[in-house]
């Protein structure tokens, strides 16, 4: 019977390890924007989160280094940051993790479209939040058709308040 628990506990710990090094080799290969370039993109506006939760784009990515600064969504659920900062915009490999659009790079010369995610640690609460190269679909696939529709809703302040 020892020999049986051990061999689960044994089985359990490769399989996780396993789990969490193919995170980090699909998060070394991922393009993250530091918040100094942020801030010269976008600005630094004071985080809050209703101002956040009813803004549009350019509200939303003033607040990004501010909001990343503040460290104030670390060591939360993803549950808590979707009720402060309302539903996700944007998605980062799966939807447990919230992703919040912060520009519309089919509108700018660079056609980069960043989001801010909020990234769990292995107990699934926000381990660190950072703004991350927007590049896929939640299916893994490039989609140019399903951005433009999320971006024109939130930059729709009006029809938001009417649902």
């Amino acid at each position: 019977m020892k020999k049986l628990v051990f061999l689960i506990f044994l089985l359990v710990t490769l399989l996780s390890q396993t789990l969490w090094s193919t995170t980090d080799l699909y998060l070394a290969n991922q393009e993250f924007m530091t918040t100094d370039k942020a801030v010269s993109l976008w600005g630094h506006k004071p985080f809050s989160a209703n101002e956040f939760k009813r803004g549009n784009l350019t509200v939303r990515s003033s607040m990004a280094a501010s909001l990343i600064e503040s460290k104030s969504f670390i060591g939360k659920s993803s549950s808590q940051v979707k009720e402060a900062l309302g539903d996700p915009t944007g998605y980062f490999w799966n939807k447990d993790i919230p992703a919040y659009f912060l520009n519309d790079g089919t509108k700018e010369k660079i056609h980069e479209t960043w989001q801010l995610v909020f990234l769990p640690t292995s107990k699934g609460s926000v381990g660190e939040v950072r703004i991350h190269k927007n590049c896929c679909s939640k299916d893994g696939q490039y989609d140019p058709e399903r951005l433009p529709k999320v971006l024109k809703e939130l930059d729709n302040p009006d029809k938001k308040e009417n649902q």
